[in-house]
């Protein structure tokens, strides 16, 4: 008995809708469970693999997706002769294979404890003059630092950055 791969998609959409609900009743078992374990697995896999690419994986995926529903949609019949089963299940079964992968790959961490309780901070509780005076101090630094630019470019040079950015940024963020 040949089971379609569609009807297993359309089920691990089910199943992850599930497992994210009572992720999302217990956000301790969240953290333990998939923020501090299987989704550190994906993490190490994606950093050690596309992570390399020098461009964003949304300038890959984006193309290859609009190029794949474009041959899919080549390949389809005459609109005449749809079968509305076929095309209810494929609807379906491609909807819960992005369910399923955003889910897996990154979702599942919406359901943690927030990072302020779990660090123990308090409420901040800003005023309009509080965040007035913050942008202004802000904008004076800018303005400062913009001056140290050449006005005949945009771009910084490689003065302007640290040494190691992406090591000490990686640092920092552990």
């Amino acid at each position: 008995m040949k089971i379609d791969r569609r009807i297993i998609w359309i089920g691990l959409g089910i199943l992850t809708w599930g497992i994210g609900y009572l992720l999302k009743v217990n956000p301790y078992f969240t953290e333990v469970a998939y923020s501090r374990g299987l989704f550190n697995l994906f993490r190490q896999v994606y950093d050690f693999t596309l992570g390399w690419l020098p461009i964003p994986m949304l300038y890959i995926a984006v193309p290859a997706l609009l190029l794949w529903i474009g041959w899919r949609i080549k390949k389809m019949p005459p609109f005449k002769t749809w079968r509305w089963r076929r095309v209810f299940l494929n609807t379906l079964s491609f909807f819960s294979i992005i369910y399923v992968l955003f889910y897996w790959i990154w979702g599942f961490n919406y359901y943690r404890r927030p990072i302020a309780k779990q660090l123990g901070l308090p409420k901040l509780v800003q005023n309009e003059q509080a965040l007035v005076d913050e942008y202004k101090m802000v904008t004076e630094e800018l303005i400062a630092t913009r001056a140290l630019i050449s006005p005949d470019t945009l771009a910084l040079s490689e003065t302007f950055l640290p040494a190691n950015l992406e090591s000490s940024l990686r640092g920092a963020l552990e």
